[in-house]
């Protein structure tokens, strides 16, 4: 069942059935309604038709008649009677003469009645005078014969224009599938086994080189045309873009810059072989997450741009991430290597913060310092002081800073030149590097000013025998290189970090006022 309908659809998909089913189709339908439109004409013409026969029947028989009627002749009249009897259409017959009739048929029984048509009469002449009216006849029609004759003759008539109009239909629907189905089916198929993109082109229909069908096949040779243009020119579209990608694939692939590509979440969609180079890594791929802290994610989250420099974990190696919003949630990260940059800036701020001299701390460098061991005390000691009752924790260590003023120095200076000061000055710096802990920090603040920051110092008996190493350590005789043997004092003033110390520029001026202190004593010392 579901093959016939199949084919059945394939058939009504064909434009020759299908046009062929439609004009047969409706010329049934325009034959039928012909034939209901023309039957009640053709009924009338028959009516007409019989009523011109009844005409000529009389005209036929009107001088016997008339002699009838003349002479009262009954015999004659019923002999006239039966004769015009044998005409189908004629259903009865009366011959009056003088208002009397002398001849009727059919003969009526008891009971009977004559038929109720309209009779056709005719007058009846004198044979002698035609205007001497003897009589009349009249001749009433077989109203069911002769409706019973117009039906066959109208079905005649319907049957010819039923199959003058199927005959018709059939002539349109070939010429229809002639000239026009089977071109365009020809097109359809050569369509359909075309191949275009070779530049092959349909051939005009035999016939139709200069209608519509044939203009037809030239549009379609016209947009073949230019669909080959087309093809052509993205093929060639093609193998340029592929060539583009290669060599952008190439230049990406061995570039020195890392490139990748995150999603949304951080997670990485694409990347080169030099991101795992930079990162130090075979576990970065597509699909994983770089190692990035929450702000850089963020960044990468809103699609925002971002340039930031990390250290790779693991490593003394530096990178530069630089992110650029590419767009549907998309954002491209190039990271450069930066380590050899990070080198040199890190020499430079040691150089800045470095003595060239003694290789100890400049102010510069002492002050980052101090301020770094005071910013670490403080919040050190602020958790203590939010902690220390539930958990008894110990309280954090302070700091110390000591600040070393060096007695008699100018006179080293004046009295040996200023090279004999300097190695004096290198000496005293080798002297504490013996003397305090390897964490301790030495600074020197110019001239013969020096400073000691001393974490971890947790009371001032601990820090003034420390000072008393130092001094001792310092005034011990120097001999320098020219042979010149020397002695020096030094005055150290001591600070201790402090919970009501607001800054550490606060302790390093305890300090300087403690070092002051000692130096007016001693100037009185000496003094005496």
């Amino acid at each position: 069942m579901s093959f016939k309908l199949s084919a059945l659809r394939n058939a009504w998909r064909s434009i020759a059935i299908r046009t062929t089913i439609i004009i047969l189709g409706l010329g049934v339908i325009l034959s039928f309604v012909f034939a209901w439109l023309g039957a009640p004409l053709l009924f009338s013409y028959e009516q007409k038709r019989t009523h011109d026969q009844f005409e000529d029947i009389l005209s036929t028989v009107q001088s016997t008649v008339s002699i009838a009627c003349f002479t009262g002749d009954s015999t004659l009249a019923m002999e006239i009677a039966r004769g015009l009897m044998t005409n189908k259409p004629v259903a009865a017959v009366r011959v009056i003469s003088d208002d009397k009739v002398i001849a009727a048929l059919p003969e009526l029984q008891s009971g009977e009645r004559w038929p109720a048509a309209e009779p056709i009469s005719r007058v009846v002449s004198s044979p002698f005078d035609d205007r001497q009216m003897v009589g009349r006849i009249e001749l009433v029609p077989d109203e069911s014969f002769i409706r019973y004759q117009a039906s066959i003759y109208s079905g005649y008539i319907t049957d010819f224009l039923k199959l003058q109009i199927v005959v018709v239909s059939l002539i349109v629907a070939l010429v229809v599938v002639l000239s026009i189905v089977r071109p365009i089916k020809r097109i359809s198929d050569e369509l359909h086994h075309l191949e275009a993109d070779h530049g092959e082109r349909l051939a005009l229909p035999a016939g139709n080189e200069h209608n519509e069908i044939g203009r037809l096949a030239e549009d379609v040779n016209g947009l073949i045309g230019k669909l080959v243009g087309l093809l052509n020119s993205e093929q060639d579209a093609r193998r340029e873009q592929a060539l583009s990608e290669r060599k952008f694939r190439l230049i990406v692939e061995n570039a020195e810059l890392g490139i990748l590509v995150l999603n949304q979440q951080g997670v990485v969609e694409s990347l080169n072989p030099a991101v795992e180079r930079m990162l130090c890594s075979n576990h970065i791929g597509i699909g994983s997450q770089l190692p990035l802290d929450d702000f850089i994610r963020q960044k990468i989250s809103a699609g925002q741009s971002h340039r930031e420099d990390i250290p790779i974990q693991g490593s003394d190696r530096w990178v530069q991430l630089v992110l650029h919003a590419l767009g549907d949630g998309l954002t491209l990260g190039i990271l450069i290597e930066i380590t050899e940059r990070k080198q040199k800036e890190a020499h430079a701020l040691t150089m800045a913060e470095r003595d060239l001299l003694t290789n100890t701390y400049n102010r510069r460098g002492v002050d980052h310092r101090l301020q770094w061991m005071f910013s670490q005390y403080k919040v050190a000691l602020r958790d203590w002081q939010v902690s220390h009752n539930q958990f008894a924790l110990p309280e954090p260590s302070p700091f110390a800073v000591m600040l070393i003023d060096l007695d008699r120095f100018k006179q080293v200076n004046d009295t040996y030149g200023h090279d004999a000061g300097d190695e004096v000055l290198c000496q005293v710096v080798r002297r504490l590097e013996l003397l305090v802990r390897q964490g301790d920090v030495i600074g020197r603040l110019g001239g013969d000013e020096f400073v000691l920051l001393l974490p971890d110092m947790r009371s001032m008996q601990a820090a003034e025998q420390l000072r008393t190493l130092l001094v001792a350590g310092i005034c011990e005789p120097m001999e320098l290189s020219s042979g010149i043997t020397v002695a020096i004092g030094a005055s150290i003033g001591i600070a201790i970090a402090s919970v009501d110390d607001d800054s550490s520029a606060v302790v390093l001026q305890r300090a300087d006022q403690a070092m002051y202190g000692i130096k007016h004593l001693h100037h009185a010392i000496d003094s005496v």
